[in-house]
């Protein structure tokens, strides 16, 4: 006779198995999530691809470098970052196709604060989301300083990149330009009026003089580009008389296609007094230049309207000299020189005659 077991063999079921696998597993998925998570808002997670070295430093010495990339840099993939890494499939300088959105940058800043940056601006941003224009448009340089093109541009490694190196980088250039501003403020899109942005404009002490108004295209001539530091934005054509074109050229550019300049010059100049035919001669030899830039013949494209005048010195100013001066000129301005010659006539005066008579044969 059989013994008779004392205890029930009991076999594990397959259920259960299949169970604990799937508990193994969640576990391992959700340890290896929560560590990609929390690496993935690790800076260092960004600083161990080489290449990003210098936007990571660049970010320390910023204002952001309390914010986790992740913060700001939603929906972009990790994997994909390593994956060009460890594979050198990227090119650089790096850029991205994901940019920062306005919900995330309101997320710590108040359009309305009252906070605003230094000097005398005046940066209304809640007039500007409502016209539609996004945080980045302006700022798009504000953590980064777009380190990539300059680190390319000056040639620099980026392994080697330090703290130092970004430090300059990010106060390089990093205030937005005026250039930006005058995109779409420039007069149709948006008001140009520099009180609009500025509390305290300022002009120069000698703008102040009773007289400016009559020398300044004296002070002009001098130097042009003075004029151009602030005036610069309110030609139509950016660039127009940016040319290595002499003085006088140039001045006469700068007075015709800046609509500042223009605007006055359509008037008639406080200079030019209900006597100024009697006492014109004597200005007019003392600064012939400061007439021709309104009163030449050869007046360039214009860019802004008509020109600003159509009133020529020969119109009161007959030829004073003989019927035969044509063929006989040469001899006298051989004898005695070409400056007499300008008290009428401008530089462009001798080549113009020249190349018509030559054109008819006559020389």
């Amino acid at each position: 006779m059989g013994s008779k077991k004392l205890y029930t063999e009991r076999r594990p079921k397959k259920g259960k198995g299949r169970l604990l696998i799937i508990y193994l597993v969640i576990a391992v998925v959700g340890f290896g999530l929560g560590s990609y998570l929390k690496y993935s808002s690790n800076p260092n997670a960004c600083s161990g691809c080489h290449a990003m070295k210098p936007q990571v430093k660049t970010w320390q010495v910023t204002a952001h470098n309390n914010i986790k990339c992740d913060a700001c840099h939603k929906n972009v993939s990790l994997p994909t970052f390593a994956f060009r890494q460890m594979t050198e499939r990227y090119k650089l300088p790096l850029t991205t196709d994901v940019l920062v959105e306005d919900e995330t940058c309101l997320g710590c800043h108040n359009p309305k604060r009252i906070v605003t940056p230094p000097g005398d601006l005046v940066i209304p941003h809640y007039l500007h989301l409502e016209k539609g224009i996004d945080c980045i448009d302006c700022h798009d340089n504000v953590t980064h300083a777009n380190v990539s093109e300059k680190v390319i541009a000056a040639g620099i490694d980026p392994n080697t990149f330090t703290i130092d190196d970004a430090a300059k980088v990010a106060t390089m250039g990093n205030r937005i330009p005026m250039d930006k501003c005058m995109e779409c403020h420039n007069g149709a899109m948006a008001t140009r009026d520099c009180n609009a942005c500025h509390n305290d404009k300022t002009a120069p002490t000698n703008h102040g003089n009773e007289t400016w108004a009559i020398r300044h295209g004296i002070e002009a001539f001098k130097n042009v580009d003075g004029c151009n530091a602030c005036h610069e934005y309110d030609v139509a054509k950016k660039g127009e008389f940016q040319s290595e074109d002499d003085t006088l050229i140039n001045v006469r550019k700068v007075a015709r296609t800046n609509a500042f300049c223009y605007n006055c010059h359509i008037d008639r100049p406080q200079s030019h007094t209900k006597v100024y035919s009697v006492d014109h001669p004597e200005k007019a030899r003392a600064f012939p230049e400061g007439c021709l830039a309104c009163h030449n013949k050869d007046k360039e494209e214009q860019v802004v309207s008509a020109p600003t005048t159509q009133v020529y010195c020969e119109q009161c100013h007959f030829s004073l000299h003989p019927a035969d001066w044509e063929p006989n000129h040469k001899n006298k301005v051989h004898q005695d020189g070409d400056a007499q010659c300008y008290d009428c006539h401008d530089a462009s005066s001798c080549a113009s005659c020249h190349k018509q008579a030559r054109k008819d044969g006559r020389i």
